[in-house]
């Protein structure tokens, strides 16, 4: 009786580390491409709600530093009309603007003078600084993705790959009549390398753990079976 009771304990504690061991290694990372797919259609929703506001562009390095996504918006031709990722404007916030900036916005004083200053205009990031269109190229896989939304019924398309998954659609975007391409890319192999170390961590926690399930199923079936 005794025997059996510690033999029951020790595969239930068995049973339960083996799934938790499928469970880190085997299904992690189906469960975090879900979930990053989810996220990264999420981001690419809040971009193309807000697209036609002058602050898109800000909106847009904000979005790509939260998901750590990257974001190109460009014509057909393949012309970068904007691009971030999560490390743009990290340097540029501690940059203050430079006395050519400065001098660009101020009218001039004669237009002051005479009050015919013209009004401010909004200006997109892009606009006041336009080495900031030319901050990544485009990557090789744009003129897929553009046949992809050609093709595609409601303007969106997606693909993914053993290292990206990319989602693209038409978006209509401030100062732009025509519709521009919305291409979103983000890597889908960022567990790989902490799926190595969870291993190796689990492996040393489980045999642990499976010692001092086999003890305490021991005494637990030596406690049960007594008289």
């Amino acid at each position: 009786m005794r025997i059996k009771l510690w033999i029951y304990f020790a595969l239930f504690t068995a049973f339960i580390f083996i799934i938790l061991w499928l469970l880190q290694t085997v299904f992690l990372q189906s469960i975090y491409n879900d979930m990053l797919i989810s996220d990264t259609k999420k981001a690419a929703e809040e971009i193309m709600e807000h697209s036609l506001k002058p602050d898109i562009e800000k909106r847009i390095d904000s979005i790509a530093r939260k998901n750590s996504i990257l974001v190109f918006v460009a014509d057909e031709d393949g012309s970068v009309i904007y691009s971030s990722d999560e490390f743009k404007g990290m340097d540029e916030k501690k940059r203050p603007p430079s006395e050519d900036e400065d001098e660009k916005k101020k009218p001039s004083s004669a237009d002051t003078a005479q009050g015919t200053a013209p009004p401010q205009k909004p200006v997109t990031e892009s606009e006041s600084n336009p080495a900031r269109n030319d901050y990544r190229r485009l990557p090789g896989d744009f003129d897929d993705m553009l046949e992809l939304l050609k093709d595609s019924a409601d303007g969106q398309a997606e693909s993914i790959s053993e290292d990206y998954y990319v989602f693209g659609a038409y978006i209509d975007y401030f100062r732009y009549e025509s519709p521009v391409i919305l291409y979103i890319s983000t890597s889908v192999d960022a567990t790989g390398a902490s799926v190595t170390v969870l291993n190796k961590i689990l492996a040393i926690v489980t045999l642990i753990s499976l010692a001092a399930g086999f003890v305490l199923s021991w005494f637990i079936a030596r406690r049960f079976s007594r008289p």
